[in-house]
């Protein structure tokens, strides 16, 4: 094989935009999740266990944007909560033991950030603010 070197300017005039669409077969059923989660008052331990149960992925995405954290982020902290499990910290963990599962997650302090989110008033400020905040996200902690 050939190897062509090529310029940084020959590069540059190759780019393109990524044009990229949020609205993917996952995100439309998260958005149908979040629509048929109601809670009276308050989330309870319960609630928490029944969202996973209903759809683990969409629950586990529910939680980690409830706590602003990054997919990566989010996926350390479950193994740290986790760390004593055979079977890791995901689906199958929950599966035999729900319970302690959701237990674990509430000790980390989900259910009190679930509520206090769920119990606020918003401005179209504080819209537009986290709004950056999805936009800039990765590129930020990166």
């Amino acid at each position: 094989m050939q190897r062509h070197k090529q310029s940084k300017n020959e590069l540059i005039s190759k780019l393109g935009a990524v044009v990229t669409d949020w609205k993917d077969e996952f995100s439309e059923t998260f958005v149908s999740y979040l629509a048929n989660f109601t809670v009276a008052t308050t989330v309870m331990p319960d609630d928490l266990k029944n969202l996973l149960e209903k759809n683990f992925d969409a629950g586990i995405t529910l939680f980690r944007l409830v706590l602003e954290l990054s997919k990566d982020e989010f996926t350390e902290i479950l193994k740290a909560l986790f760390y004593d499990s055979v079977s890791g910290h995901g689906k199958k963990t929950f599966n035999k033991n729900p319970d302690q599962y959701v237990k674990r997650l509430v000790e980390f302090g989900l259910l009190e950030s679930l509520n206090r989110l769920m119990s606020r008033n918003y401005t179209w400020k504080e819209v537009v603010q986290e709004r950056l905040k999805m936009g800039r996200g990765s590129a930020i902690k990166g």
